[in-house]
């Protein structure tokens, strides 16, 4: 129960559709472009299919291939705590050539996040059981990573200087607290080359759905948190809490579709359930 519980709430963590929730992180898994777009320069293209963002690079000018990732179209918010690393997962690999790097726009500190004045290169690298390579990039030593919640105005993966392979294919970009994270998430929705989703972990017991149930305020700032269901009687009527320890910490009966949950939980990171559909909450 411990185990499946901390896997669920690393799931939970990277499952929202949108690239920034209201809880921080970016999650932006390419079933459309979203707020990002590729500089593929002259003659490349890109597209998205399939949940993955697909890229022919184009000419840089000197006989070697550029297209580089980027998002700054809008505002996004990382947090200090819970956002330390940014990590890019390939479908097979990235050009075996050439440069890869990134960077981010601190805009709460009007600054570059970037390794004090250079792009990032990767901190490492994981590989998926399929054989799919995560590079990943610790940005939380920088001078520039402010403390408590970051406005990030722009983000972007230099891909540049190739020669051979010409292509890749990207499946998704998000933050993650550690390393372990990362580690933890690393097979979801993977199956090889297809990529094709599946149960996650070992929790396809658990629907990770957002039209099941809101929770609001989430982060919560109170003693009391609002619940919404969208059909009371499809579920067994009670909510459970979880904490990171696998401990249920609140279990209470719920009587109508809206109602205010009272409680006395410490600050942190818990696992909501309702039925076999869970959401993270998080306690200020």
């Amino acid at each position: 129960m411990k185990t499946q519980l901390q896997f669920l709430l690393v799931t939970l963590m990277l499952s929202a559709t949108s690239l920034i929730s209201a809880q921080g992180g970016i999650n932006q898994n390419f079933a459309s472009l979203g707020d990002w777009f590729v500089d593929d320069k002259p003659n490349g293209t890109s597209s998205v299919s399939g949940g993955h963002l697909i890229v022919t690079m184009g000419d840089q000018g000197n006989g070697k291939y550029r297209a580089d990732l980027k998002n700054d179209n809008a505002t996004y918010t990382i947090n200090s705590t819970t956002d330390k690393i940014i990590a890019v997962k390939f479908i097979g690999d990235k050009p075996a050539t050439g440069a890869f790097k990134a960077e981010l726009r601190n805009e709460t500190a009007a600054a570059w996040m970037n390794n004090g004045g250079g792009k990032y290169t990767p901190t490492g690298s994981i590989t998926t059981t399929e054989g799919n390579l995560i590079y990943y990039f610790d940005f939380s030593g920088d001078a520039n990573y402010t403390t408590g919640d970051i406005s990030i105005s722009r983000i972007g993966f230099t891909l540049a200087d190739v020669v051979d392979p010409t292509n890749y294919t990207i499946d998704w970009v998000a933050t993650f607290v550690d390393l372990a994270a990362l580690e933890a998430y690393k097979d979801v929705k993977d199956d090889g080359v297809s990529d094709t989703e599946g149960s996650i972990l070992g929790l396809d017991t658990n629907t990770l759905v957002d039209n099941v149930f809101k929770v609001y305020p989430n982060p919560v700032n109170s003693s009391s948190f609002n619940l919404e269901l969208n059909n009371l009687s499809a579920y067994n009527n009670r909510i459970e809490v979880y904490n990171l320890l696998g401990a249920k910490v609140l279990n209470k009966k719920i009587e109508t579709n809206k109602t205010e949950i009272f409680h006395k939980l410490n600050a942190g990171i818990y696992i909501i359930k309702i039925g076999e559909n869970a959401k993270k909450l998080i306690i200020k």
